[in-house]
């Protein structure tokens, strides 16, 4: 794995490991909600999540947790769009550097057309690092999405707490616990 991929997959994990467990850990409590709240049901929120990850939360009045997926979204959005031109600014490098080449082949300038293929060599290496950077991105922002859906999901809003009460259809529940000083998420399922 080249050194810039493995940059980028250790800041995703970082950042969704910071994002997606500490805040379980942080928020871990229940919350007061009133019952005859008209707010929306866990399948609106979710919807709402799909739209955009954090609205669901937000909906569902935990605007904290809301406004961290929602600024992590943001940023996976800013750095697929920059990496995405990054990779189109690389590939238009290359296929100009084959064109020069094939030109200068044409034309039968062997020392234009020796320098623009040892460039080639260059630009490949350059694309293809910047598509697998761009791919690492784009992969981080469906993966930190679908961690806002999950999110959604795992409140229930009618008790306004997040317990296993929220997965009716699994036995337990998905619960914040701290072991020793790290912070995680266990199921536990009652007997």
């Amino acid at each position: 794995m080249r050194r810039s991929q493995l940059m980028i997959s250790l800041f995703l994990v970082s950042l969704i490991l910071a994002s997606g467990l500490f805040p379980a850990f942080a928020f871990a409590r229940t919350y007061d909600l009133p019952l005859d709240d008209q707010g929306p049901t866990r399948n609106q929120a979710l919807i709402k999540s799909l739209i955009w990850p954090g609205l669901g939360q937000i909906a569902q009045g935990r605007e904290i947790r809301g406004s961290i997926w929602a600024g992590g979204a943001v940023m996976f959005a800013l750095g697929t769009f920059y990496s995405h031109q990054q990779y189109n600014s690389a590939a238009k490098d290359y296929e100009n550097t084959l064109s020069s080449c094939r030109n200068a082949l044409a034309s039968g300038s062997a020392d234009a057309a020796y320098y623009y293929y040892n460039k080639l060599a260059d630009y490949h290496e350059v694309a293809e690092d910047r598509h697998s950077i761009r791919t690492t991105v784009e992969f981080g922002f469906v993966l930190w999405w679908a961690g806002s859906l999950v999110d959604t999901w795992l409140f229930d809003r009618q008790s306004g707490t997040q317990t296993s009460s929220a997965l009716t259809s699994l036995p337990g529940g998905l619960e914040p616990v701290v072991h020793g000083n790290a912070p995680g998420l266990a199921w536990t399922i009652d007997f």
